[in-house]
């Protein structure tokens, strides 16, 4: 007996899905370009009424949660930091 799948309704305000649709994790996969095993994850196993929200299509490429070597002092540790100890 073939497995079924699982559609996930959208709740999303994401620009190339329907709100209201169902989807698959695939389907989600191919739309968004986030990967499979990403979704996956982010949705989990889910039951029937599982729904897709913002928080799981966003591309973590995208996100920058802070900037890094944001000072000229940052810089300065980074380089002392990576020097070998012994020489």
């Amino acid at each position: 007996m073939a497995r079924q799948n699982r559609f996930y309704k959208n709740e999303s305000t994401h620009p190339r899905l329907l709100v209201g649709g169902m989807y698959t994790v695939k389907q989600l996969s191919i739309i968004t370009g986030v990967h499979v095993n990403t979704v996956y994850g982010r949705l989990g196993r889910g039951n029937r009424n599982s729904v897709i929200l913002d928080k799981h299509l966003v591309d973590t490429r995208e996100l920058q949660v802070w900037p890094v070597l944001e000072s000229k002092a940052d810089k300065l540790s980074a380089e002392w930091l990576n020097r070998r100890l012994v020489q």
